[in-house]
């Protein structure tokens, strides 16, 4: 496991965590990931926390998000939209992946922490694991580029193999590609996560390298309407 910095809640300030994720309850239409970042959000922020969330991709309800945004911010957290259809001429010139749009999120949310970490200096950066969002993030990290002061966390939910063979699908290139970079991901990223010891056990024994500090998680705040 890569070295991490010293325990965020030993500091004097306040510990701070970045949720990174194309689904957020109320814009998105979700199954699950969306909800689970919406309460961990609003959970950590009432616990001191500084909490930011970083949602990429498209949204079902545009009309929704500058709602969605000031009633975060009640919360104290910090709702950031990276609008793929407005990114900078650089960012649209053709990357690995970008078949995909998941995969080529992952470069675009890299580079967006790769801007903002020096002035937010989060302490934990937690990614999803379907769509292997980080990807290029725990890329980077593992090859010395960026990161070597925040812990990068990467969450089970729902990988691309489990979902296709709960489906009875088949294996496509594309499939391939994308159990991969989620695999990629999982095992290199500095914090494993997981909501139950199942989806642990599943993992583990489809072949990915769960490590003995794996730590399953799954806090239920209070009941919300």
């Amino acid at each position: 496991m890569p070295e991490s910095p010293s325990d965020p809640l030993l500091s004097s300030r306040a510990p701070s965590i970045c949720f990174v994720t194309t689904d957020f309850a109320g814009v998105v239409r979700n199954g699950g990931i969306g909800t689970h970042f919406l309460l961990m959000s609003r959970l950590l922020a009432r616990h001191g926390w500084k909490v930011h969330v970083v949602l990429c991709g498209t949204i079902d309800r545009p009309d929704l998000l500058e709602a969605t945004i000031s009633d975060l911010a009640t919360d104290g957290v910090t709702l950031t939209f990276l609008d793929v259809t407005r990114l900078p001429d650089l960012q649209r010139v053709p990357r690995f992946g970008d078949e995909e749009p998941t995969l080529h999120l992952s470069q675009v949310a890299f580079e967006h922490l790769l801007g903002v970490q020096p002035r937010e200096q989060f302490d934990i950066i937690e990614f999803q694991d379907w769509g292997a969002l980080g990807f290029r993030s725990v890329q980077a990290k593992r090859n010395g580029v960026a990161f070597d002061d925040v812990r990068l966390a990467v969450k089970l939910h729902s990988t691309t193999q489990w979902q296709r063979e709960g489906n009875l699908g088949r294996r496509c290139p594309r499939d391939s590609r994308m159990e991969y970079c989620e695999r990629y991901a999982f095992e290199h990223a500095d914090v494993q996560l997981s909501p139950t010891s199942y989806m642990l056990d599943y993992t583990r024994d489809v072949g990915w390298d769960v490590r003995d500090d794996a730590v399953i998680a799954y806090p239920f705040p209070d009941p919300e309407g």
